[in-house]
């Protein structure tokens, strides 16, 4: 399964601050959630979000109840990078085929 989480950006806040949020809250929140088997976080100009990716679709709702998701909600909204609502969305897709290189999130994580 991968999930697919996305907001708009705050344009008071600097790029540098949703990477460091993205680094200090969500990367080391998601590796204790159980299920959880990577996260690649990205930005463009006007948003930014992660990429899940999850054992099971179980795993993925499992997660919105989990410690760690709470954990990051409450350093997000104390953050002042919290999105307005409806300016963030989560979808989830089931993997059916595909491919990656053997080191590729060593490439995406240098």
């Amino acid at each position: 399964i991968i999930g697919i989480w996305r907001a708009k950006r705050n344009p008071a806040k600097s790029l540098e601050e949703y990477k460091k949020f993205q680094h200090d809250h969500v990367i080391t929140g998601m590796r204790a959630v159980k299920g959880c088997l990577g996260v690649l976080n990205f930005h463009s100009d006007d948003e930014w979000g992660t990429i899940q990716l999850w054992e099971s679709h179980e795993a993925d709702l499992a997660e919105d109840t989990s410690p760690q998701a709470g954990q990051i909600a409450v350093a997000l909204k104390a953050s002042g990078l919290m999105p307005a609502e409806g300016e963030s969305s989560y979808e989830w897709f089931e993997v059916h085929n595909g491919f990656a290189m053997k080191d590729v999130f060593e490439k995406f994580l240098k």
